[in-house]
């Protein structure tokens, strides 16, 4: 296990902390998730807009590939047609991460 060649170790939670300081004795560090929202944005709620999917997709982390898949062919159409049904402007969608498949970069440039 790569465990075992860290120096340090980091992880999102005290529940993975506790199981990895009982399987290895390298530092671990605990950094949580994220910040809260009000530590990170000064733009009121009200003024943002669009959607934002941030994912890997290197290597074993299909789910991830499936999950955008799935937002970029079955959620966002839904939610690009109401908009259009409201007569309100386009949401914009934008997906960020490291080896976005081209079919979905596809999907998401036509629409």
């Amino acid at each position: 296990s790569l465990l075992y060649t860290a120096d340090v170790i980091i992880t999102v939670s005290t529940e993975e902390e506790r199981y990895i300081k009982g399987v290895v004795s390298a530092p671990v560090v605990v950094v949580g998730h994220s910040p809260p929202a009000a530590a990170i944005s000064a733009v009121p709620f009200e003024s943002r807009g669009g959607i934002l999917l941030i994912a890997g997709f290197n290597g074993e982390m299909y789910y991830n590939g499936d999950a955008a898949w799935y937002l970029v062919t079955q959620i966002y159409p839904l939610i690009a047609q109401a908009a259009l049904r409201n007569r309100d402007p386009p949401i914009p969608l934008t997906i960020a991460g490291s080896g976005i498949p081209e079919e979905i970069v596809a999907v998401v440039n036509a629409s």
